[in-house]
């Protein structure tokens, strides 16, 4: 013990009384003659929790491996060469580590399965295939419930509905289809790119797909028509990843160009551009209040941008190789982000981060840290060191 000081929580206006820890030691609770009680973590200013995503036998996972990350971002679907199985399936939790085979009613090798989603409620896997063939699969024991042709040429991409009741794949044909996840009917076939499809998405409601393609464009699609709505033009390099915002007004694309890009869903507007990473943007993210942006690349790092004027908030590095996935966790106070070893969970929500930031100044936040964090009152932030 040597009696240094750790953290300081400011906030009060008047005279702290009482202090008191949570019994789980994860929270400090404050009394104050400003009449408010204040809880605050106690280690807000905490490093980055990783987490080794290897075999049993230390083996990494297979590079260049497929991956997918549920919708809260809690569970990890990778490939792995294990000493005691050989290349195997496992589903890793991105928290605790803790990790179970899965063994797919597959009839071709593991290997041909070039993309995976999780449904939402994560009963069911569905994967698309170097043949063109659509699977989908009781995520628990691996049944396979439905097989599909749909395809001519490998699958690339594939997502579920947020309801689970539809999913889109899309491939190296050119096009995307739209299915139902109940029977396996094929609903509408999306045609209009002139090259492959390397990310699909459906917007929160349902009513709008997402498709983005080798041809440097993305495409907006209605999802009850099939009718194409609005192609994005803009990037300079294919599109690698698309998603939807949580309001469904915006959707965003990451390229190769190094670029995310912003788009109004309504007009198919190019809105904002967030620039700064220095190789492949393969994967993106909104927050669940739509305030942030999360990005991840070919470039080791991953990022969080200020979804509204695309100020860059923090640069998350940390990483031995590129990020291979990036999603919120579902209070969206943390980000999960993944290479081929490891997983690491950082801290996102703003509050946070300005407590982090400021435990690591001797100074109060500059105009453009306040405007970074939306701080718009003019009261010191940070209490300096002394």
């Amino acid at each position: 013990m040597t009696g240094r000081e750790l953290r300081q929580y400011v906030g009060h206006t008047g005279t702290v009384y009482a202090v008191a820890f949570s019994p789980d030691g994860q929270s400090v609770l404050t009394g104050s003659d400003d009449r408010t009680a204040r809880l605050w973590p106690l280690w807000p200013a905490a490093e980055p929790r990783r987490v080794n995503t290897v075999s049993s036998t230390g083996e990494a996972l297979t590079s260049g491996t497929t991956l997918a990350l549920s919708a809260d971002s809690r569970s990890i679907l990778a490939y792995a060469n294990d000493a005691e199985r050989g290349d195997a399936l496992i589903v890793w939790n991105s928290q605790t580590g803790e990790r179970r085979y899965l063994e797919l009613d597959l009839t071709t090798s593991l290997f041909t399965i070039s993309a995976y989603a999780f449904s939402p409620d994560e009963r069911y896997l569905l994967g698309g295939g170097d043949d063109g063939n659509i699977w989908l699969w009781e995520a628990q024991t691996g049944e396979a419930l439905l097989h599909l042709a749909g395809h001519e040429g490998p699958v690339r991409a594939v997502a579920f509905a947020p309801d689970g009741q539809t999913f889109i794949t899309g491939g190296e044909d050119q096009t995307a289809k739209v299915w139902s996840a109940a029977t396996g009917e094929e609903l509408h076939t999306l045609a209009g790119h002139i090259g492959a499809i390397r990310a699909v998405s459906i917007a929160p409601d349902g009513r709008l797909a997402a498709t983005s393609s080798d041809d440097q464009t993305a495409q907006l699609w209605d999802v009850q028509t099939g009718q194409a709505l609005h192609t994005l033009t803009g990037h300079s390099q294919p599109i690698r990843a698309v998603a939807f915002s949580p309001d469904g007004h915006h959707v965003l694309t990451g390229s190769d160009d190094q670029t995310a890009r912003l788009w109004a869903t309504q007009t198919g507007d190019f809105e904002r551009a967030f620039l700064g990473h220095s190789a492949q943007v393969g994967q993106v993210a909104f927050s669940p209040d739509g305030r942030l942006v999360l990005t991840g690349s070919a470039d080791l790092s991953a990022r969080l941008w200020d979804a509204q004027t695309g100020a860059l908030v923090r640069q998350l590095a940390g990483h031995s190789s590129p990020v291979a996935y990036a999603g919120f966790l579902e209070d969206g106070r943390f980000v999960v982000t993944g290479d081929d070893q490891s997983a690491i969970t950082w801290r996102a929500a703003l509050d946070d981060l300005v407590a982090f930031t400021c435990a690591q100044l001797t100074r109060d936040l500059t105009p453009a840290e306040r405007t970074a964090y939306r701080i718009t009152d003019q009261a010191n932030t940070c209490v300096p060191k002394t």
